[in-house]
């Protein structure tokens, strides 16, 4: 068990469980890690990707999805998007876009930052970063 501080999850609260699992799992290629009735209509659900599906340590997503809201949620001012590191970000992209995914901004290169980086909007609106490393130059 990993006994360091880690972070676990982000929380998303989310307007429909399964098109929001649908995206997470399918189009984007995390797994469901958890799931818990969490009472009163309410539902949380973790995705990530292999290893933190196998382990204690989380790292991921956790999905609130609430049955007795019909109202959606405001995202507010404060929240401006969460990162996910790809191997491969045209691959992705390509995958994102024939899933039917919104694409915000395509990938572009930043050698300055030693990055090539692109969005996407999930179901309810969240922007999500993908972004690639790139090779520096001494490597």
């Amino acid at each position: 068990m990993n006994t360091e501080p880690h972070l676990a999850y982000v929380v998303l609260r989310v307007a429909d469980l399964d098109r929001s699992l649908a995206f997470y799992t399918k189009a984007v290629g995390m797994q469901e890690i958890f799931r818990y009735d969490l009472g009163n209509g309410v539902t949380e659900v973790g995705v990530g990707f292999a290893p933190a599906v196998d382990s204690a340590s989380g790292q991921g997503l956790a999905l609130v999805h609430e049955s007795k809201r019909s109202e959606p949620f405001e995202h507010g001012n404060a929240y401006s998007r969460f990162a996910l590191a790809v191997p491969d970000i045209r691959a992705t992209f390509e995958r994102l876009a024939a899933s039917g995914v919104e694409i915000a901004r395509a990938p572009v290169a930043y050698p300055q930052y030693s990055a090539t980086v692109g969005f996407v909007k999930d179901p309810d609106g969240y922007l999500i970063e993908f972004l690639q490393r790139l090779p520096k130059d001494n490597e």
